[in-house]
């Protein structure tokens, strides 16, 4: 009972921990938009997310932790929608859509992250950043797989895998970048477009 009682307390801990570093990445994302990545201090990253600065340190050991946590935490939420299981019934070109669109609502509630990444990259004041090797290497696979089934069942046209799935890369970070560009646009035809530009090549 003891035992049991013990591993509960440290699982609440752990609970607790994640969900603290959560809200401090949503701080600092906060910080990040109106502040610049280079400019924003760790004290300014405490203040908003109502720490001591002494505190933050228990988290995170730098602002380029921070946004590397958040972008390994999107990374895996982005393999978690390319690797969703195709329903029974399902028509390839419905289950690419589906991936697509959890994709892209990904994006969408995130976009503050994807502006930050963005700004680094102009300021050119921390090491790049973006998904792991590990993350891309995971994402790849499971883009892989899923154009492999589309091909030995014909909804594809077959062709080298790597070609594919670059093709595909690029189709989806161009259709990332407009969304974020513009504001005219809804997630579902942002998909419906980037689905009727793909089948235009690969169907």
């Amino acid at each position: 009972m003891a035992r049991l009682a013990m591993d509960k307390r440290e699982s609440r801990k752990d609970r607790e921990f994640a969900r603290t570093r959560q809200d401090i990445m949503a701080a600092a994302l906060s910080v990040f938009q109106t502040k610049g990545v280079g400019a924003a201090t760790m004290r300014d990253i405490a203040e908003e997310a109502g720490f001591a600065v002494g505190g933050l340190y228990r988290y995170f050991k730098n602002k380029e932790e921070i946004v590397n946590a958040a972008a390994d935490d999107v990374a895996e939420r982005s393999i978690e929608a390319w690797a969703q299981t195709r329903g029974e019934n399902e028509g390839f070109r419905d289950y690419m859509a589906r991936v697509l669109l959890a994709q892209m609502e990904i994006f969408s509630k995130e976009r503050a992250l994807y502006d930050v990444f963005a700004q680094e990259r102009s300021e050119e004041v921390l090491r790049p950043v973006g998904i792991s090797s590990e993350h891309s290497t995971r994402w790849t696979a499971a883009l892989d797989r899923l154009l492999d089934e589309g091909m030995k069942e014909g909804s594809i046209q077959p062709r080298a895998l790597d070609s594919l799935t670059l093709y595909v890369q690029g189709a989806l970070r161009s259709a990332l970048f407009v969304y974020a560009e513009r504001n005219d646009e809804t997630v579902d035809q942002v998909v419906d477009d980037l689905m009727s530009y793909l089948f235009e090549g690969i169907g």
